[in-house]
């Protein structure tokens, strides 16, 4: 038996418009692969961005910004999309737990790596307080990408 048509649902007043994520999930019909490929290539283009930034034997110019902020604010960069890719991920929504500790553990070994590589470079040095910041970073990334994509999802049409 075919089932019910849902309901339409009306548009939201303009002041209320969806985030631009949603609006083009929305008009381009992405479905969760579409997403979690664009999810990994975030993730991945976040993490050439860290590994320049931490690696580079002559960091960029900070302008007077302290390091624990900087190294904060690049880590976070890849909580944001790795929490997209977990959110499509189809083992995550079978074993939600555990992927949820395998990617805070790779996030976590993310940043120590970024930091023993530090000791190979001849103007860097590795920090713990700068691992704490990379952690503190990756991890609220995630979890403000986390509370995001979930407003994001539900505002995407069912189906």
């Amino acid at each position: 038996a075919p089932s019910a048509p849902r309901p339409h649902r009306p548009a939201p007043p303009a002041h209320l418009a969806p985030p631009c994520p949603a609006l083009y999930a929305r008009r381009m019909h992405l479905n969760r692969r579409a997403l979690r490929g664009w999810a990994r290539a975030a993730t991945l283009a976040a993490a050439v961005v860290i590994l320049w930034a931490t690696l580079t034997p002559s960091p960029p110019s900070r302008h007077g910004v302290p390091d624990g902020a900087i190294h904060f604010a690049l880590f976070a960069l890849i909580g944001l999309p790795a929490a997209l890719w977990y959110a499509t991920s189809d083992r995550a929504r079978r074993e939600p737990q555990r992927h949820l500790l395998l990617v805070i553990c790779v996030l976590w070994l993310f940043g120590g790596l970024t930091e023993v590589g530090q000791g190979f470079t001849p103007t860097r040095t590795p920090d713990l307080s700068d691992l704490a910041f990379d952690v503190a970073g990756s991890l609220t990334g995630f979890l403000v990408g986390s509370v995001a994509w979930r407003a994001v999802f539900a505002r995407l049409p069912r189906g």
